[in-house]
């Protein structure tokens, strides 16, 4: 493994250079502006949906309502992740999710380290379900999740497709866009809770 995990539910000081450097490279190289906005670098006091804004100045990840896991590799920060509490019985999953975009490609943080340590956390905060969010127009992400339900996500490589066969097998694809977090989202969840009975209605 060349790359080292960071998993940081308090004391976000402590990374507040790296994490303000690497937020500043990814808003230069993101070609969205609505991506441009979420890893806000510079000024990112005056983006309220930032990452840092979110970090450093809401209670959004404090007092264990939220998880952050860095991936550094040569000490500096290449890929963020956060996961934070909806309600008590709905967990986020992988919001702020980037990926600097010279280690892209073949990396496969998502299911070999976000997926399994934001999974962990949920079931620890007694979820009932986890969900994350594919924006509307990111039409390539929505045709990979969908891949990936039918077992198609070759980029992933078997082995790892293999490992989260019930994972993939239960997740749900919901046709429907809604609009969540002030804008148009298309809706995957996962059920912690096999009992629960999850509709879109309760991000309304």
């Amino acid at each position: 493994m060349d790359y080292t995990v960071k998993i940081i539910s308090s004391n976000f000081n402590d990374i507040y250079d790296d994490l303000v450097y690497y937020c500043r490279i990814a808003e230069i190289e993101s070609q969205s502006s609505i991506m441009k906005r979420n890893m806000k670098g510079f000024s990112w006091e005056n983006y309220p949906e930032s990452l840092l804004y979110k970090i450093f100045k809401t209670d959004t990840y404090k007092n264990g309502n939220g998880l952050l896991i860095l991936i550094y590799k040569n000490n500096k920060i290449i890929s963020t992740s956060t996961c934070e509490l909806y309600n008590k019985d709905i967990v986020i999953l992988l919001k702020r999710l980037y990926i600097l975009n010279k280690f892209r490609g073949k990396n496969r943080y998502n299911f070999t380290v976000y997926l399994p340590n934001q999974l962990k956390w949920a079931k620890e905060k007694n979820a009932k379900v986890c969900i994350w969010t594919v924006n509307t127009y990111n039409e390539g992400m929505i045709k990979l999740t969908k891949r990936i339900k039918n077992h198609k996500g070759v980029l992933l490589g078997k082995s790892v497709i293999l490992e989260y066969n019930d994972f993939i097998d239960n997740i749900v694809f919901h046709n429907d866009p809604i609009f969540f977090n002030n804008q148009m989202q298309m809706i995957v969840s996962y059920n912690l809770d096999s009992n629960f009975k999850f509709t879109l209605e309760m991000l309304k």
